[in-house]
């Protein structure tokens, strides 16, 4: 059974996974032969379900990722300030007293990031924990309900794969998406007014080489998402 359509299969669990064979031909199991390797459609509305019940926490790790990825940008304007006053008054002697604010400033915005970095993750963590639970429990009894021919059409390894290794790929891609997704688009936001704050000329050459680092990006991750597919199947 190919790996490319284990994430959204993993989403239909409630709608039939068990049902779903890749073009092989058994007695009294419904066959659904998707050509190539086009992956079906993601099923939102199942995901929701799944969600649903840890809505609260999810909100909670949205706005510590937020906090912490707006305290991340302000960081380095606050350390250039302080390389700035120790540069000034080195040699005059007092950039000790000088230098005393700034660099307690930046030491609660260190602490204060750590806390929300580490009170995101955690509820991350939770969440996709739950969340996997659900999924395993709702596969195993979709299992228990399918006929001998479904168990004579599919291998007992790639029925236990979907049980552990791709509901264990899900709850990590889930918080992966979510903390890195949150914190990478919020510094971009950050790093663009703070550079636009310090130097217009720097931002707009920023404006035009940032298309094809994109672009760039984009082409190696089809090519990672390619091998990690090869990778499954074997």
């Amino acid at each position: 059974m190919a790996a490319w359509w284990a994430g959204p299969a993993l989403v239909g669990l409630g709608a039939g996974f068990g049902r779903r064979v890749f073009c092989q031909e058994a007695p009294k199991v419904e066959m659904i032969c998707l050509p190539g390797e086009k992956e079906p459609d993601f099923n939102w509305a199942m995901f929701w379900k799944f969600i649903r019940p840890q809505l609260l926490a999810v909100a909670a790790s949205i706005v510590f990722a937020f906090g912490a990825a707006m305290l991340n940008v302000h960081i380095p304007l606050l350390l250039g300030q302080m390389v700035n006053v120790v540069a000034k008054h080195m040699r005059v002697g007092d950039y000790l007293r000088l230098v005393r604010e700034p660099a307690l400033r930046l030491l609660t915005l260190y602490g204060l990031q750590g806390a929300l970095t580490f009170g995101y993750i955690l509820l991350l963590s939770w969440i996709g924990e739950r969340v996997a639970g659900s999924m395993r429990k709702q596969l195993f009894s979709s299992f228990l309900r399918e006929e001998v021919a479904f168990f004579d059409a599919n291998q007992t390894g790639h029925l236990v794969n979907r049980l552990t290794a791709d509901i264990q790929e899900f709850k990590s891609s889930f918080k992966l998406v979510i903390s890195q997704g949150l914190r990478s688009l919020t510094q971009t936001v950050g790093c663009f007014v703070s550079l636009y704050l310090i130097s217009p000329k720097l931002t707009g050459l920023l404006v035009v080489v940032m298309p094809f680092l994109v672009g760039i990006g984009t082409f190696l991750g089809t090519s990672l998402r390619r091998l990690s597919r090869k990778a499954q199947e074997q």
